[in-house]
């Protein structure tokens, strides 16, 4: 009984216990008097009690004769919190004592709380266990009923000792022992959690603690950053995780006994959410298994805004990941939360797409992949959507790696093609009927304007407008006026070049004609600048044979002996030949 209640309800205070009968009386000569026993007979016992101290014999029986005049209001309200003060789950920490009875004479009333031990919880009982460096001694459960006015609670009670070293603090016994109780009816609200015998604080968990703690002269909470305080709350966090992890019934119910770590900040000293931190990275290390799922998997919640993209199970096979629903679970969204537990992202969509680099095939996502192919248009916009949502440089980099991407030869969605000589250059185009002929740019299609935006959000997609691809040609023409291939080009490059005069042909508006286009010749297998080439056609008529003999080269036009040209086609590529400075053939006619 605690010594400060002991003296704030009365100055006499008189024990009583087989043999021993003392009192104490202060304010007595000096301060000592509150620890100096005046031993007593049975004549000294005040009549009041004689009769109940005689019928119960075999009890220790503690007189405390108020100090407060009777029946006034000061009494009546100190004796009222006396009642009030009464925990029932003192009981749970004494090995000894198993029912409190207070007798209120003033209005006949009898105020009993009793204990009763049912049986065995489901831990098994253990002499010695370790978990996570620390070892607990005559480890043990009991499911424990308090009886009270108000009805029956249950508890699973758990007391187990631990070796306490002298280095943590000296002349204290070797061991000290624990306690931990779990309120098993969900609607049973504690009044206290740190108990050191009696009630210390309340941290506002769903469970209690007994310990042999040090407190403050108040006893209203612990000594804080006391060695051996820190001690004993190390292991109690310990013990709490093992309790959770091997005791079936308390796993079901754990969601409701664990801290939600989110929500404790600022209520309590940073000594105390230590404890919680504690709390936490057992329970994040140990999560798979007090949820029943694989060890193996990486855990998200459940996101209703991506469940029509990808099931949990494909998201298990092809990703790695165990989905739960807080739904149909034992634990809670804010539960899971407080685990720091996210939901299925975009990211883990990719990731049950096959990467281009796979060492190891993964038969899960070669069918993801077919089974996407077989989706509509809305899949994919969708797709694509929740992607420009959340692009990120990480999701930039992924989606280049798997296969997504409508490619302009009208196939299935596949990888980007491989380019390993040069940067791969990377163009979506506003105009759909736009077809791309140079190697190294890759022309990508879209189907919707969701997937537009996303592929633009990459920053690794650019726009293919009409002023970038002429300035494209020109950077390439530029190039092969400095390179080997200036003079030896090969047929496909022959082809590619009058290509890109024939786009910039489409556009002489926009084109700056200053910078040398190149162009084939005749009689020799090399590309020229066009200002240093000679038409050799006017309207279409081959002039050659009429050219005053020059020096110049000639260009070799594509519609020379070329019958699928028509006449207009021929004089807009004449228009377009001498628009961007090519020379004018000088004509040598003769008389007749």
């Amino acid at each position: 009984v605690g010594f400060k209640s002991v003296f704030g309800a009365s100055n006499e205070p008189m024990l009583i216990s087989h043999a021993w009968k003392f009192r104490f009386h202060v304010p007595g000569l000096d301060a000592v008097s509150y620890i100096t026993p005046l031993w007593i007979t049975d004549k000294d016992l005040p009549e009041c009690i004689s009769k109940q101290i005689s019928t119960y014999p075999q009890y220790t029986h503690l007189y405390l004769p108020l100090k407060f005049q009777a029946h006034t209001p000061e009494a009546n309200s100190f004796l009222d919190q006396v009642i009030k003060a009464v925990d029932p789950c003192i009981l749970l920490n004494m090995r000894q004592l198993k029912k409190l009875e207070i007798v209120d004479e003033r209005q006949k009333k009898v105020t009993i709380i009793e204990k009763q031990i049912i049986g065995p919880t489901k831990l098994e009982e253990q002499s010695s266990v370790t978990f996570e460096d620390f070892t607990f001694l005559n480890l043990s459960g009991s499911v424990i009923l308090l009886h009270t006015s108000t009805g029956y609670s249950t508890f699973r009670v758990y007391t187990c000792y631990i070796n306490v070293a002298n280095y943590i603090e000296q002349g204290r016994p070797p061991k000290t022992r624990l306690t931990i109780g779990f309120p098993c009816e969900k609607d049973y609200e504690l009044a206290s959690t740190v108990y050191k015998g009696l009630p210390v604080c309340d941290l506002g968990f769903n469970f209690l603690f007994n310990a042999d703690f040090q407190l403050v002269t108040n006893r209203e909470n612990v000594r804080e950053n006391v060695p051996f305080n820190t001690f004993i709350r190390t292991h109690l966090s310990a013990l709490f995780v093992y309790l959770l992890l091997n005791d079936i019934d308390l796993r079901k119910d754990f969601n409701r006994y664990c801290p939600l770590f989110n929500i404790y900040q600022g209520k309590h000293s940073s000594w105390w959410l230590l404890m919680i931190d504690y709390i936490k990275k057992f329970i994040n290390k140990y999560l798979p298994l007090l949820l029943d799922i694989p060890t193996d998997k990486n855990i998200r919640y459940l996101n209703r805004d991506l469940a029509l993209l990808v099931s949990n199970e494909q998201l298990c096979q092809c990703a790695n990941i165990y989905v739960i629903n807080p739904e149909n679970s034992f634990t809670t969204l804010e539960r899971l939360k407080s685990f720091q537990i996210q939901p299925v992202s975009i990211i883990d969509v990719l990731e049950c797409f096959p990467q281009r680099e796979e060492i190891l095939i993964n038969a899960f996502r070669q069918q993801f992949r077919l089974w996407t192919q077989q989706q509509d248009e809305q899949w994919w916009s969708q797709f694509f959507h929740h992607l420009s949502q959340m692009m990120t440089s990480e999701i930039s980099l992924k989606l280049l790696q798997i296969p997504i991407f409508l490619l302009q030869n009208d196939g299935p969605r596949q990888y980007l093609p491989i380019n390993n000589n040069t940067q791969l250059l990377l163009f979506i185009s506003n105009d759909p009927k736009f077809r791309m002929w140079k190697k190294q740019l890759t022309l990508l299609q879209y189907s919707s304007e969701s997937e537009r935006i996303a592929l633009i959000k990459t920053n690794q997609i650019q726009v293919l407008t009409e002023e970038r691809m002429i300035e494209i040609i020109r950077q390439h023409h530029l190039q092969l006026a400095v390179s080997s291939q200036l003079t030896d080009p090969d047929v496909n490059l022959i082809e590619e070049i009058w290509k890109d005069l024939n786009y910039l042909k489409s556009h002489l508006d926009k084109i700056n004609k200053t910078p040398p286009f190149l162009v084939p010749v005749i009689g020799t297998p090399k590309l020229t600048p066009i200002q240093n080439a000679m038409l050799p056609t006017i309207f279409g008529i081959d002039m050659r044979k009429f050219i005053h003999p020059t020096t110049a080269l000639i260009i070799d036009v594509p519609y020379n002996n070329a019958h699928q040209y028509r006449l207009l086609e021929i004089l807009q590529w004449e228009h377009c030949l001498l628009e961007m400075n090519c020379q004018k053939a000088s004509i040598l006619l003769p008389l007749n």
